[in-house]
């Protein structure tokens, strides 16, 4: 899991982590947190580590008290390390024994991208303020709160096929592009920021009845592609919305395509519509009509928008 990384940032040869830790056995150095902390950002030998795992599994049995001073290190002795089962399997034994949940965490990085992250032990993820890329693929985030409220200006935010958390505040100012690919929508709420340029829903999405998009104050662009539609008894659009692009869409029967057109300026590609609405589907028309269709919505969305010029 990046996010937990302890990275190494000193590196030393393993003599000289070997005597570090011997320091600490015959007590000429105190075994702390800040001891452990630098300690793996020294080294990832795995005879070190082993070490310094059997020291700490010693020092929290005779001290447990002091077992939340070690959360970041007894899930950085893992995470984005290629450790042998023995090492990872200890680990994963001690943060059980001493009940090591609830991780805050700090993501530095202002662009920050993980893939298979297991996210059930960290409580939030906080983002820098010069946050400007996130990329989630795989990630359990089902009990973890992302914390974006500093982040000013994101340029790209992309949930992949990500378990998500009941409620997900994606509050910063700006976003210009997000992405939700994969995801079961149905059993959270999204809290949008104010401003989402573009919007995209693609591939095996799961919607809910009502898809509440009300909360972006203004968009430029809402896609759906290749999705599954039919369950969505109702779409609340943003605000202020220039266009919506339905690519390969499975779309439900309670959309109006025809009363969404003299709104938005709204283009159908390759769509299955209910059978009781085929008058819709331009997969059925001849060219010709496609294309007066074109010229006619094009037309109607350039009124509206010299309109809103004057």
């Amino acid at each position: 899991m990046k996010a937990l990384e302890i990275k190494i940032t000193t590196p030393q040869n393993p003599l000289r982590c070997h005597n570090m830790l011997t320091a600490v056995k015959k007590g000429k150095t105190e075994f702390t947190p800040e001891f452990a902390l630098a300690f793996l950002q020294s080294t990832n030998n795995r005879k070190n580590i082993a070490d310094f795992v059997d020291i700490l599994e010693r020092h929290l049995a005779a001290h447990p008290e002091t077992a939340n001073d070690y959360k970041r290190v007894l899930f950085g002795i893992t995470a984005n390390r290629n450790q042998p089962e023995n090492i990872a399997e200890k680990a994963e034994t001690l943060r059980r024994t001493y009940n090591i949940t609830g991780l805050e965490v700090k993501i530095k990085d202002k662009e920050f991208e993980d893939k298979n992250g297991d996210y059930r032990h960290v409580c939030k993820l906080k983002f820098p303020k010069d946050m400007t890329s996130l990329k989630m693929e795989r990630c359990d985030l089902s009990e973890t709160a992302l914390d974006l409220s500093q982040s000013t200006f994101v340029t790209l935010t992309v949930f992949d096929n990500c378990k998500m958390p009941a409620k997900l505040k994606l509050n910063p100012a700006y976003t210009w592009a997000l992405y939700w690919f994969d995801t079961d929508m149905s059993g959270f709420d999204v809290i949008y920021p104010k401003e989402v340029h573009w919007l995209n829903f693609n591939g095996k999405m799961k919607f809910p009845s009502v898809l509440d998009l009300s909360g972006i104050g203004k968009s430029d662009t809402v896609t759906f592609q290749n999705c599954d539609m039919t369950n969505v008894q109702e779409i609340k659009f943003p605000q202020t919305l220039e266009k919506i692009h339905f690519y390969r869409v499975n779309l439900p029967e309670s959309l109006d395509i025809e009363k969404l057109k003299q709104s938005y300026y709204v283009i159908l590609s390759d769509c299955t519509i209910p059978t009781n609405k085929e008058q819709q589907n331009e997969e059925i028309l001849s060219p010709e009509a496609k294309n007066d269709n074109l010229k006619n919505r094009l037309s109607n969305w350039l009124k509206r928008k010299l309109g809103n010029a004057r």
